[in-house]
């Protein structure tokens, strides 16, 4: 990032600029960093499709969830069958991927 942001020759944001920028908007560095650190950590034990899977199986959990909920502002969409079975076969795919 630093060698595009190099190349591109943008200027440094002022700590005015810092300063006004929301609390929750620092997250997404705080929790990408933490993110990185964890998978390097875990990816050694599980191994990278485990770990791939997890992600990916976490993810859809989760964006399920959010479509039910219509969290954000996102249509409804009940969970029905079908989403259902995407979602056990992608946690049965884990399983055989960690056995």
């Amino acid at each position: 990032m630093l060698s595009i942001a190099i190349m591109l020759r943008e200027p440094i944001p002022s700590s005015a600029l810092a300063t006004r920028i929301p609390w929750w908007a620092w997250t997404g560095g705080l929790f990408g960093a933490i993110f990185i650190g964890i998978s390097i950590l875990v990816t050694y034990q599980l191994g990278a499709a485990a770990l791939i899977g997890l992600l990916v199986t976490g993810q859809m959990i989760t964006s399920v969830t959010m479509d039910h909920f219509g969290w954000f502002g996102l249509p409804q969409r009940p969970i029905d069958f079908p989403r259902l079975i995407g979602v056990g076969l992608l946690i049965g795919a884990v399983v055989l991927i960690r056995r």
